[in-house]
């Protein structure tokens, strides 16, 4: 059968799959110990660099923010209204007659809640019965937000809101209005001084450096803050009294690290 042509045909094509079986066994092999070689190792890409950027912006803070309140008890849920009601508005006309608009003023709290008075009745010779708890009036309260936009007004604005008898007068903020973009300016420049940064390292290194391929900002951004509240404006104190209310500077510090592939 063999010593046929198409016996010596087969036994050609046979040997022919057999070298081509083997041929293929041995690659899979040697693919499968350069995937396993590495087991246990860190894989991650190692030629790479990270410089760190730091940038940074001063700005003078353009407005000052801050909040006051009444708070009134009465008999009534409408006696009470009525007298925070007063307060408010009186405060709200000052405020109007100093420049600040109506978009510069929000309520940010008004509550209505029961005062309850507690009672024991007497007790006996079988023992102290339980306690009456009675509602005796009501309190409400209102707190109001600030904005004003010319800060040199502002210890002039809290000064007078001393005569409208406000309370709770608090939360003195200076900040700068649109904050976002003096913090991308300060990012901004945090990303040149690590771009300039990358490539002194790379000369020295006598390398050149590819795209990036990590980015981090770790920004952390410090408002400047100063808080006033005056026992005279709780008690009706003199309306004259103006604080003095220096703002100072907002200092904005941006800090990235930029991962650089080496080539």
């Amino acid at each position: 059968m063999f010593n046929t042509p198409e016996g010596n045909r087969l036994v050609k094509f046979s040997s022919f799959v057999m070298v081509a079986l083997m041929v293929f066994l041995v690659v899979q092999v040697v693919y499968t110990l350069a995937l396993t070689s590495n087991v246990g190792e860190n894989n991650m890409v190692n030629n790479v660099v990270t410089v760190n950027g730091v940038g940074e912006v001063v700005a003078v803070p353009n407005i000052a923010m801050f909040s006051f309140g009444a708070q009134e008890k009465a008999v009534t849920v409408s006696a009470a209204q009525k007298l925070v009601t007063d307060k408010i508005n009186k405060a709200l006309d000052l405020l109007k007659t100093a420049g600040i608009e109506e978009k510069d003023i929000k309520t940010t709290s008004y509550n209505i809640s029961p005062n309850y008075q507690y009672s024991q009745l007497p007790c006996t010779q079988f023992g102290c019965p339980p306690g009456r708890q009675t509602i005796d009036g009501y309190e409400v309260s209102q707190m109001i937000e600030v904005k004003v936009r010319d800060t040199s007004k502002a210890g002039t604005i809290l000064g007078s809101l001393g005569g409208a008898q406000v309370t709770n007068v608090s939360g003195l903020t200076f900040t700068v209005d649109e904050i976002e973009k003096v913090q991308a300016e300060a990012q901004e420049k945090a990303i040149a001084d690590a771009r300039a940064k990358a490539k002194i390292l790379a000369k020295h290194l006598g390398v050149s450096f590819g795209d990036v391929v990590n980015f981090s900002d770790g920004s952390y951004y410090p408002m400047y803050n100063d808080a006033y509240s005056s026992k005279e404006m709780a008690m009706g104190g003199d309306a004259s009294a103006t604080p003095e209310l220096p703002s100072g500077e907002n200092k904005i510090i941006s800090n990235v690290s930029v991962t650089y592939e080496i080539k």
